[in-house]
């Protein structure tokens, strides 16, 4: 099941550890821990072989864990900026406005830039038609 190679060496040193009242057999509850050692084992060469390490593994949890805290940070400081009377409050109120505002006026120029654009080409196109030059 866990794919393991052992020498018998390491094989006898296992359940030599594992019998833990020393009458020479394994009880059920001696062998699950024999197998508990076996995954640490299994687990721990797994990290070794990818480069990882328990202390590796600690700090980058801990590391995403500081990052999940300050993004709730940052989306509280914001919901509390929208609902004080504060400066802060008053400040980010008025750039929404001015940013939305500001959105649609340049999406607003650049659709009746092209608007304008395709209807005098289509005027142009209409012109040469009726005074019988093709285009």
């Amino acid at each position: 099941l866990m794919n393991i190679n052992l020498t018998t060496t390491k094989a006898s040193r296992l359940f030599a550890e594992g019998d833990k009242n020393g009458d020479g057999a394994i009880s059920f509850s001696e062998f699950q821990g024999i197998v508990e050692q076996l995954r640490q084992m299994v687990a721990t060469g797994v990290l070794t072989n990818v480069g990882m390490s328990t202390w590796h593994l600690t700090r980058v949890f801990f590391m995403l864990l500081f990052i999940l805290l300050l993004l709730f940070v940052f989306i509280f400081a914001g919901i509390s900026a929208f609902q004080t009377g504060t400066a802060f409050g008053a400040v980010i109120n008025s750039i929404l406005p001015i940013g939305a505002g500001y959105a649609i006026s340049t999406q607003t120029a650049d659709s009746t830039d092209r608007k304008t654009t395709s209807l005098n080409s289509k005027l142009d196109e209409v012109l040469d038609t009726f005074s019988g030059e093709s285009v």
